[in-house]
């Protein structure tokens, strides 16, 4: 990929909460279900939301999210975004944040570990939601949408490599959490494409898409 980046410089008051779409001009549309069975991410709906169709759509996708409280059949399109609990850890492996199917073809569905996200901030884990100050909860919700808008790449453009900021292979406590996050313009006109049904140019990717944090926390991705 080439090095350029394109500062995603965010707006989250411009973007609705999860329910209704944000709409681009002739933009291809990309059909998101927020799915947290167990509420784990209780209070970080409308904000992750937010972060996630705001980078997306800065992308060149139409976003439009539903919310889902049981398991259904997945429509055609969609890409099921699942809130779930941190889950098996190897001792010395990195701590997973989120996942998408391995494949050739597009997934429909990611996986995102709250828990692990917290971790990676340095909020606790045990802390109930309510016991957050503002600040954490608001901070959590923007980390929670970057993972979310790393894995639903991952999801519609498989054969993405990992590059720099957003679809980074390492990502700091600041990238997670800062005012503003860049993408490489190759990955927008990727997502595009993959979004149309158009061939998309770009190197295959390897091994597991899986954004994970190591114990000092200063990586997410591998």
């Amino acid at each position: 990929m080439s090095p350029r980046v394109a500062v995603a410089v965010l707006s989250l008051a411009a973007v609705p909460v999860c329910g209704g779409p944000v709409h681009a001009e002739q933009a291809p549309v990309l059909r998101l279900v927020w799915f947290d069975p167990s509420e784990i991410a209780w209070g970080s709906e409308s904000v992750a939301c937010a972060e996630a169709s705001e980078l997306l759509t800065r992308m060149g996708a139409s976003v439009s999210w539903r919310r889902s409280t049981s398991s259904e059949v997945i429509r055609s399109g969609e890409v099921w975004v699942t809130l779930i609990g941190e889950g098996p850890q190897a001792g010395s492996g990195p701590v997973v944040l989120g996942a998408t199917g391995k494949g050739q073809a597009a997934s429909s569905v990611v996986w995102v570990r709250v828990p692990n996200v917290r971790a990676a901030l340095g909020i606790s884990r045990t802390r109930s939601v309510a016991a957050l100050t503002p600040i954490e909860r608001r901070l959590l919700a923007i980390a929670l949408g970057r993972v979310i808008a790393h894995e639903v790449v991952h999801a519609r453009v498989p054969s993405i490599r990992h590059g720099t900021g957003l679809m980074s292979g390492s990502f700091s406590r600041r990238q997670l959490t800062a005012e503003s996050i860049p993408f490489e313009p190759e990955v927008a006109f990727a997502l595009q494409a993959a979004l149309r049904g158009e061939p998309v140019f770009a190197p295959p990717g390897t091994g597991v898409l899986a954004a994970a944090a190591l114990p000092e926390m200063d990586r997410w991705d591998r």
